[in-house]
């Protein structure tokens, strides 16, 4: 029994951790297994790298090619294009009424723009149908008035040569034409202050020039 037992305690010995031995082979696989994971996760890093890479270069590709159809400032901006097409375009002439003495204050000749019914009432001394022959429509119209300077009565008027006018560079070009008509025969030559008075679509210019068609000479 005595080396039964001995025998025994042998394989006990050469179990035990102590004392100085080779490392096993089943000890060498974990180690190894765990050198294969970093490989992995770098080839996995790797592969998503390559993805996202080419997600990016598929979405930036698009906005490269709008840049380069319509480059900026390669057009003039809404705004500008507007304010050029504002200060360049017919006006169109809705209503006008001649008048041999006209109502308005002053005795020199005068170009007049009205925006409104308050200024009307502090340039005319007669109302709107008086002055025009109707209401005026402010929302979407302007009142010009063109009068002559104060002078010997002779019957004649004037009126709007068309009824398109040209509005170019700010500068609203009105044609005036006069009407001929026969002088008084009286001992006492009356005054006279010819003018017209138009209604045209609401617009901005900077200033009113009046021309007679076929006359070297324009107005204010």
């Amino acid at each position: 029994m005595t080396r039964i037992a001995m025998t025994l305690a042998v394989p006990r010995a050469r179990s035990s951790p102590s004392g100085p031995q080779a490392p096993h082979a089943p000890h060498e696989a974990p180690t190894t297994r765990r050198t294969h994971h970093p490989r992995q996760r770098r080839r996995w890093l790797l592969v998503l790298v390559s993805l996202v890479c080419g997600l990016g270069a598929g979405i930036h590709v698009p906005s490269a090619q709008a840049d380069t159809v319509t480059p900026s400032g390669a057009r003039p901006k809404p705004d500008a294009r507007a304010r050029q097409a504002a200060l360049n375009r017919p006006i169109k002439v809705l209503a006008s009424r001649s008048h041999g003495f006209c109502p308005i204050g002053g005795t020199a000749r005068t170009v007049r723009t009205i925006d409104s019914r308050n200024e009307w009432s502090d340039t005319l001394t007669t109302d709107e149908a008086g002055g025009l022959g109707r209401r005026v429509l402010w929302s979407r119209e302007k009142v010009l008035v063109y009068a002559e300077a104060l002078q010997p009565a002779s019957g004649r008027k004037l009126e709007s040569a068309t009824d398109l006018l040209r509005l170019k560079s700010g500068v609203l070009w009105w044609p005036v034409r006069d009407l001929p008509g026969n002088p008084l025969q009286t001992g006492i030559q009356p005054k006279a202050r010819p003018c017209v008075i138009a209604a045209v679509s609401r617009a901005q210019w900077h200033r009113v020039r009046v021309f007679k068609p076929g006359v070297n000479g324009d107005g204010q």
